[in-house]
């Protein structure tokens, strides 16, 4: 059998999700590129820690970018 993985899946995830999470904060970073790539991924990285890997027991360290 065979899988098919496709990156985009992911990336499309990692942008959409923080604005259904907090649509203000990623809307106010909106005018800053660096700074809304930012507040993307601290979002993003926050909220897989906090509902995929702590609730697995995996450790906090975990680097997710």
């Amino acid at each position: 059998q065979t899988y098919k993985y496709n990156n985009m899946n992911y990336e499309l995830l990692r942008v959409l999700v923080p604005y259904l999470v907090d649509p203000a904060s990623m809307k106010a970073a909106e005018g800053d590129e660096k700074q809304h790539e930012k507040a993307l991924a601290d979002c993003f990285s926050n909220l897989v820690r906090q509902n995929v890997f702590q609730p697995a027991g995996i450790g906090t360290k975990v680097h997710i970018h």
